[in-house]
């Protein structure tokens, strides 16, 4: 993967729709096509800055703003050119002559004038900044809590070398070093090997939080990369590895892939809640991939995945057919959690049900959470249910009366 450069995002989110958008945007990535060598820095200065500078037609003055004050006046008087494209050209111009003091400066001369993150202003100076000293400006963006802005511009840059900075002390608090993996994790897309470096340069608590919370788009990796990638990984990482790609994995048929090749490290509950999701969207589809399923391990997630979005949708009583299909598939626990939650429109009919339930103790409380309820919200049909049903003894003395 060849993650976007800094300078390409700033033009993105800055210039587009502008004559000068081209313009800038190749004088920008030109003179070193997006790669920085000692030469290209002069006194903190970036040198794609200057040379976008200087192919507008305007030469930038000798010196810029000196002090909060003077970078205070000239930033609001930039920011009241009229056209897009001139006022970033003017931008462009100004942090072409930023020493390093100046960037942090800038940037809390914007904020005084209620010019914050999101804003084109603001972004291209924090974009610039990262081209032109990426540590310096990861450090700052982390203490003021916007690191994920830095580490963007930053991996599009040189994503060793941001990788190789969020993974040691110096990235800052290391209680919170996962979520700033996490975002880099998201803006890595499908590079995966890279991927595999950020999983395991954390532990435990950790590592969890970081596969959790991170999304990135996995839109175009096929199963065989997938496979591949996980058979690559040290066993300690696999786990974390294949919640990752579940989770972030376009279309159901590459999670499907993904859980065939795995069945073991994935399990029938993850195996079944792929199903569930399938329900969500289109559940014709998911009860027809169902229905093609060998009668075995993954028949039984996915009869699990399937009810429960059955019960979702409002089909009670079709999630319990499916269950009678497949008696031998149908376990006490799955059928005590389809009859959860219900509701006393469907009081009834889990009634109906909970003689079902091998275990005793497990009926007991079912037919406590059914009727509690229903006789709360509706006392007449409850005990007019209680009257024609047979229940157990235990149940019909706790019931009766009320």
């Amino acid at each position: 993967m060849k993650p976007e450069t800094a300078t390409v995002l700033t033009v993105t989110l800055l210039l587009a729709g502008s004559a000068l958008c081209l313009g800038v945007r190749h004088a920008i990535d030109t003179p070193s096509e997006s790669a920085w060598t000692p030469e290209d820095r002069i006194g903190g200065r970036a040198r794609s800055v200057v040379e976008a500078g200087k192919t507008s037609g305007m030469e930038p003055p000798a010196a810029g703003p000196s002090g909060p004050e003077a970078m205070t006046k000239q930033l609001r008087s930039l920011l009241l050119t009229a056209n897009d494209a001139d006022r970033t050209r003017a931008l462009l111009e100004l942090v072409s002559r930023f020493e390093t003091g100046d960037w942090p400066l800038a940037l809390e001369a914007l904020a005084k004038i209620d010019i914050v993150l999101g804003s084109p202003g603001y972004d291209l100076i924090l974009f610039a900044w990262t081209e032109a000293d990426p540590e310096a400006a990861m450090a700052w963006a982390t203490q003021k809590q916007i690191g994920y802005y830095a580490i963007r511009a930053w991996i599009g840059k040189d994503p060793d070398a941001a990788l190789a900075f969020l993974t040691s002390p110096a990235s800052g608090d290391p209680s919170s070093q996962w979520s700033r993996m996490a975002r880099a994790i998201e803006v890595l897309g499908d590079d995966l090997p890279r991927i595999a470096k950020l999983i395991s340069a954390t532990q435990g608590s950790q590592r969890l939080m970081l596969v959790q919370q991170a999304r990135p788009n996995f839109g175009k990796i096929s199963p065989e990369t997938a496979k591949a990638w996980v058979d690559s990984l040290d066993p300690s990482l696999k786990d974390h590895g294949l919640n990752l790609l579940l989770t972030n994995l376009q279309g159901v048929e590459a999670k499907l892939a993904l859980a065939r090749d795995f069945p073991d490290e994935i399990g029938p509950e993850k195996y079944g809640s792929i199903y569930d999701a399938w329900m969500k969207s289109d559940e014709a589809a998911a009860l027809a991939s169902f229905e093609s399923l060998e009668p075995g391990r993954l028949h039984r997630a996915a009869l699990l995945g399937v009810a429960h979005g059955l019960c979702r949708n409002g089909k009670f009583p079709e999630a319990m057919a499916l269950t009678k299909r497949w008696p031998e598939e149908t376990t006490d626990l799955l059928l005590s959690d389809l009859m959860i939650g219900r509701g006393t429109k469907n009081a009834a009919l889990v009634l109906g049900e909970i003689p079902r339930l091998k275990s005793e103790s497990l009926r007991l409380d079912r037919y406590r959470h059914a009727l509690e309820p229903w006789l709360k919200e509706d006392p007449e049909a409850a005990k007019k249910w209680l009257r024609e049903n047979e229940v157990p003894e235990q149940i019909r003395k706790e019931f009766e009366g009320r």
